[in-house]
């Protein structure tokens, strides 16, 4: 992986460095359940991708994912 990858937290614990190909740590990429699920969405376009990190930050922050109209 690139320096830069490097540090930028797990995909999935968002707590250690990734470390795999998928932007998982060690410890994630060792739970079979966990890599199946990065495996299956790693074809998501960059747009895709970026459109789930901002949803999951919602969701963090405990705001509304969807805006109402």
């Amino acid at each position: 992986m690139s320096p830069a990858s490097e540090q930028e937290p797990c995909k999935h614990c968002e707590v250690r460095p990734r470390e795999t190909e998928m932007g998982l740590c060690r410890a994630c990429d060792a739970l079979s359940g966990i890599r199946l699920l990065y495996e299956k969405t790693r074809r998501l376009t960059p747009e895709r991708e970026d459109r789930l990190r901002i949803l999951a930050e919602r969701a963090r922050r405990r705001l509304p994912l969807f805006e109402d109209f």
